[in-house]
């Protein structure tokens, strides 16, 4: 929630389409994303497995895991291991299996709020 004292990131949609138009903002814990109802980020898409990955912040710092999905999860166009913790930073491209669908930028919130 927004509000403490730990920096707010917003996952946005990469994409201009309003259907993908979804952020998931982040200040502490973390978040699962996926395609199944039970995820905190839901990606209704085929190519998005059903618990795809995890976002999660720590401290100041955030971080994405794959959690094993089919079709892989990729931080600015490299597929990053699946298990393996994967620093994000703003700016930082976000893909969940496929890069036509589900593309995602980190943004801080100060970064969000000036859009």
């Amino acid at each position: 929630p927004i509000g403490d004292n730990a920096p707010d990131y917003v996952i946005r949609s990469g994409l201009k389409a309003p259907p993908q138009a979804v952020a998931i903002e982040l200040s502490t814990g973390s978040s699962v994303v996926g395609r199944d109802e039970d995820c905190d980020l839901i990606i209704p898409i085929p190519t998005v497995s059903g618990s795809h990955a995890k976002v999660e912040l720590e401290g100041e710092t955030l971080f994405v895991t794959d959690l094993e999905s089919t079709n892989g999860t990729f931080v600015n166009n490299e597929r990053i291991e699946p298990g393996s913790k994967t620093q994000l930073s703003p700016g930082s491209n976000v893909i969940f299996g496929d890069s036509n669908l589900a593309a995602y930028v980190v943004q801080q919130d100060s970064a969000a709020s000036a859009e």
